[in-house]
Order: structure tokens, then sequence, then C-alpha cells
């Protein structure tokens, strides 16, 4: 009974843990899609000024969004493995 019980323990403490860093996750997939919101607003408000800024957004915004999808796979994974 109390190895039962030892175990339940442990399951729930891996289960928190691993909820506590989907939220981390989702948090942080959050602030990227904000930092690709303010790139994009930058790069627009000086494009008339450097037409080069193009180029950079689009490498950073690449960046951001490969970045974004990787925390989303890591979320959907470590979802598959609570479920």
């Amino acid at each position: 009974m109390a190895n039962g019980i030892l175990d339940t323990d442990v399951d729930l403490a891996e289960f928190d843990r691993l909820r506590e860093e989907i939220d981390n996750r989702t948090q942080l997939s959050t602030n990227l899609v904000l930092a690709e919101i303010a790139a994009l607003g930058a790069g627009i408000s000086v494009l008339d000024k450097v037409p080069d800024v193009l180029l950079g957004l689009s490498a950073v915004s690449s960046f951001l969004w490969l970045l974004w999808m990787d925390h989303t796979e890591q979320i959907y994974k470590i979802a598959a493995y609570i479920a």
C-alpha cells in the first residue's frame, strides 16, 4: 500500500513539473510572437528611409518563427508524454 502511494506521489510531482514546463514554454511562445510584432512594426516604420531593412526583417522574422515552432513542438511532445 505504501509503495502505491509513493508511486502516485511521484507521478503527480512529474505531472506538476511537466505542466509548469508547458506553461513556461507557452509564455515564451507568446513573447516570441510579441517580439515578431515589434520587429515588424520597427521595420515598417523605417522602410521609407532604409529599403534594405526588409532583408534584415526577413532574417529576424525567420529566426523568431523557427524558435516559436521549436517551442510549440516541445509543448506537443510534453503533452503527448503526459497523455
